[in-house]
């Protein structure tokens, strides 16, 4: 896994003194959460017999996943990319919605 979370009081300060680290803490959220779920369907895949209830309760992480991660990757397609592209011009931003349709891809194709 990823390094361990950051201690509350560290967050806490980063989110005082730079509002837009929450996006950064969110990406690291998610990525933390995939790789814990790829780590539970390892276990799951290694398992000596079908467990049911393991199944069923990663299916309902996925879905809770999945819904955040839709939620937040609407916010950057109606958000973020356009403002992205007048920042930093169009370039900056067709790269980044092009590695978002990819995310968005492997997401929908693993639900």
């Amino acid at each position: 896994m990823s390094a361990p979370p950051m201690p509350r009081p560290e967050r806490l300060e980063l989110l005082r003194t730079n509002p837009l680290i929450e996006i950064t803490l969110l990406h690291r959220a998610m990525r933390l959460e995939l790789e814990a779920m790829c780590e539970a369907t390892r276990a799951l895949a290694a398992a000596p017999a079908n467990d049911g209830a393991a199944l069923a309760a990663l299916r309902r992480r996925f879905r809770a996943f999945d819904a955040v991660f839709a939620s937040h990757s609407a916010a950057e397609d109606d958000v973020v990319f356009p403002a992205l592209a007048a920042c930093a011009g169009r370039d900056v931003a067709s790269h980044a919605a092009a590695e978002h349709i990819d995310e968005v891809a492997l997401v929908d194709g693993a639900a």
